[in-house]
């Protein structure tokens, strides 16, 4: 995680890190009172921790084949090794998804924070990168899925009060955010008041978390003007290319993906926000929204 939000110059390799996982000893025994704060730490003890870091080494492994695509000793891999890579990376973040419930207790905090993680690696796999800039459809949906269910947990424990407000997590938020709105034109749903809301539920923690920060509001309002930006072309190409629609003269059925990317491309050159988005911003659209 550390990689992907600060250009992989602090980051630590899977292969550098030499430390046993914790073990359950007889000192971590909670007392009565103690277990009705912390239920999750009395019944699973250290186990949610564990199991995240198991999500971390999987993360890892995505970060040494799809964003950097060489071995220790500095070779390219293929793209077709990198694929059959990628294809064993999403089924053990399925497997380790299916072993969540084991861990914690359904439900609680720790389960929601813990569906966030997990979201987040699926969307650091399948969302366009340097090596596979123009995800698969399946790829993509996977991605309006996963994105949704994030930022809708993000949402849950913001109103239990338990969120923690960083700058790593308002990275998180904005690029969850940006996916969501990404797949969503990928996709070419009709369902735009979906699309909407979900994109306003990302709008409304970002405020929350950037708390009036000047540092942090511009992209607040950069993430705002994409979503009339987006919503608007949706509207557009709808009427415009949907068979049966008045007015409609465009080709019948869906639009093609590549023609949707070249256009999505653009939204960040009509929105005209100029110095309200700097260098930093720029690189998240390049990553992101990678044209054909």
């Amino acid at each position: 995680m550390i990689a992907v939000a600060t250009g992989r110059i602090l980051s630590i390799r899977n292969h550098a890190i030499d430390a046993p996982f914790p073990q359950i000893t007889d000192e971590d025994k909670l007392t009565d009172a103690e277990a009705v704060i912390s239920p999750t730490l009395n019944l699973k003890s250290v186990m949610p921790a564990v199991h995240l870091f198991r999500l971390r080494r999987i993360a890892g492994d995505i970060l040494e084949s799809v964003y950097i695509a060489r071995p220790k000793h500095g070779v390219s891999l293929s793209r077709h090794t990198v694929r059959n890579m990628a294809e064993n990376l999403s089924q053990s973040l399925q497997r380790w998804h299916l072993e969540l419930r084991d861990y914690v207790l359904s439900d609680s905090d720790e389960y929601l924070e813990l569906q966030i993680e997990y979201g987040l690696a699926v969307l650091l796999l399948k969302r366009p990168s340097p090596t596979f800039p123009n995800p698969t459809f399946a790829a993509v949906e996977s991605c309006a899925d996963v994105s949704r269910m994030v930022l809708e947990s993000w949402a849950e424990l913001e109103s239990r009060n338990e969120r923690i407000k960083t700058w790593l997590t308002f990275h998180d938020m904005l690029m969850t955010g940006m996916t969501w709105l990404y797949s969503r034109w990928r996709s070419q749903v009709d369902d735009h008041s979906t699309t909407e809301q979900v994109a306003q539920i990302c709008s409304r923690l970002l405020t929350s978390v950037s708390q009036g920060e000047q540092r942090l509001t511009k992209y607040v309002r950069f993430f705002n003007r994409l979503i009339e930006v987006v919503l608007a072309h949706c509207y557009e190409n709808e009427r415009m290319y949907r068979p049966g629609l008045a007015g409609s003269d465009g080709p019948e059925g869906e639009l093609d993906l590549n023609w949707t990317d070249l256009n999505f491309d653009q939204i960040f050159t009509e929105m005209d926000l100029g110095s309200q988005v700097d260098v930093a911003m720029d690189a998240w659209s390049s990553s992101i929204f990678v044209p054909e």
